[in-house]
């Protein structure tokens, strides 16, 4: 039976069924956080962009279909732009 793993796993991967699906990630978590808060900010549109490893500076973006990109700076932190 399926479960709701399963479903959020569905709902990232609707717009590109070959994007990655790693639950563990900072950028996932966040997403379900927000949903979880009643701030939808709709679907990955592609993988994750790995942009260094600068302390400081963003590590990796995701873009979302609303617009809204995540960016992770390490660790669990991980911001709207």
């Amino acid at each position: 039976m399926p479960t709701m793993h399963d479903a959020q796993k569905q709902a990232w991967t609707l717009f590109e069924p070959n994007i990655p699906f790693n639950p563990d990630s900072a950028i996932y978590k966040k997403w379900l956080a927000l949903k979880a808060e009643g701030n939808l900010i709709g679907v990955p549109l592609g993988a994750e962009l790995h942009l260094g490893n600068e302390d400081g500076k963003p590590r990796a973006a995701q873009t979302f279909n609303s617009g809204v990109v995540l960016t992770w700076y390490g660790g669990a932190d991980v911001r709207l732009s």
